[in-house]
């Protein structure tokens, strides 16, 4: 596998309303979408989960997609965009292969949920809701998806 940069033709990309998010706008993204006290935990959240369940990922360049400003979707790029790569679901090993933008919005959603949980539990109740609602608008983003029942069964 690959982690250098690559174009991406992915199926996320002819979602209605799905947009990447241009070079010059993604300093300025993460603090947008996670707040100015998470985006820090929020990205490394990410990325950790992505290490915990992708197998063989060695670190990536994250694109960044939004769809209508309400879902923020982080897709790394491995290899080409028609290879797939093995997820594995950390709750019962379930392996399922998928594309990198299905294994970018389920990383996502699975980071969303930790993240909500995480907030409720230190007493942040605005980043809960906010994660909380993260994860709902990438779980609509998941279901317009062409791999839609393979990330709803991994995160299920």
């Amino acid at each position: 596998m690959s982690n250098e940069v690559v174009e991406h033709t992915l199926a996320l990309a002819s979602i209605a309303g799905i947009r990447e998010v241009p070079e010059n706008r993604r300093l300025a993204t993460l603090p947008r979408y996670f707040g100015p006290r998470m985006y820090g935990r929020a990205e490394g959240t990410i990325f950790n989960i992505a290490s915990e369940m992708v197998r063989n990922y060695r670190g990536a360049y994250w694109h960044f997609y939004t769809r209508n400003s309400d879902a923020l979707i982080l897709v790394p790029s491995l290899g080409e965009p028609e290879d797939l790569f093995t997820i594995v679901n950390p709750g019962e090993g379930t392996e399922y292969r998928m594309h990198a933008d299905a294994i970018g919005i389920s990383v996502c959603l699975f980071a969303y949920s930790r993240l909500s949980f995480w907030c409720d539990r230190h007493g942040v109740s605005q980043d809960t809701q906010r994660f909380a609602d993260l994860y709902h608008a990438v779980k609509d983003v998941a279901c317009d998806h062409p791999q839609n029942q393979l990330i709803l069964q991994l995160i299920d």
